[in-house]
């Protein structure tokens, strides 16, 4: 198993994780939600797409548990980043998606 692998796909999918769920964490926790992060805005519907992509490639790449590790793992860390950073979660979650697939594509 390629461990850096499984680590940028968690941190990929921490960020799709962030970008999906944030708007209904925000709204009941009274939390800002930003206007591009607003339920089927363009950051909520290219987190969800992301977070598929990342996963189905973890899927074809390594072992298909691997899939349930990274998810279940992105899940609990995009959870605590959300409750820890709060409004500043948003930027968090473009930057770790960005990074993440950046990373991932000069790597191949």
């Amino acid at each position: 198993m390629d461990w850096k692998l499984l680590i940028v796909a968690t941190v990929i999918v921490t960020g799709s994780l962030i970008a999906v769920s944030y708007d209904y964490i925000a709204s009941r926790n009274n939390m800002g939600v930003g206007e591009y992060f607003i339920r089927k805005g363009p950051i909520h519907f290219a987190g969800g797409v992301v977070g598929i992509a990342t996963l189905a490639y973890v899927g074809f790449v390594t072992e298909w548990l691997s899939i349930v590790v990274v998810a279940a793992a992105g899940w609990i860390v995009s959870q605590m980043l959300i409750y820890t950073f709060k409004t500043l979660a948003q930027v968090l979650s473009l930057l770790l998606m960005a990074g993440g697939i950046g990373w991932l594509v000069t790597s191949m």
